[in-house]
């Protein structure tokens, strides 16, 4: 399984930054019916954001189990 991006871009006058938030979907279908109503939440403040889906190369990384010796105490 891979993910889905939903990249948010945007400019912080303030802080003379360029930001990106980053949303992790399952699917890039429902990245896409996510992108409107997020971006528009954005676009309030930030008139100017945009947004893209945006499918990753890596797999799903599943975590290792925790060592033994951290599972006392």
């Amino acid at each position: 399984m891979f993910w889905t991006l939903l990249l948010i871009h945007y400019h912080v006058d303030n802080l003379n930054a360029n930001i990106t938030t980053k949303i992790a979907y399952s699917t890039y279908q429902k990245c896409g019916q996510a992108m409107k109503p997020m971006l528009k939440v954005v676009q309030h403040e930030y008139p100017k954001a945009w947004a893209q889906c945006e499918e990753t190369s890596t797999p799903t990384l599943r975590p290792k189990p925790r060592p033994e010796r951290m599972n006392n105490g």
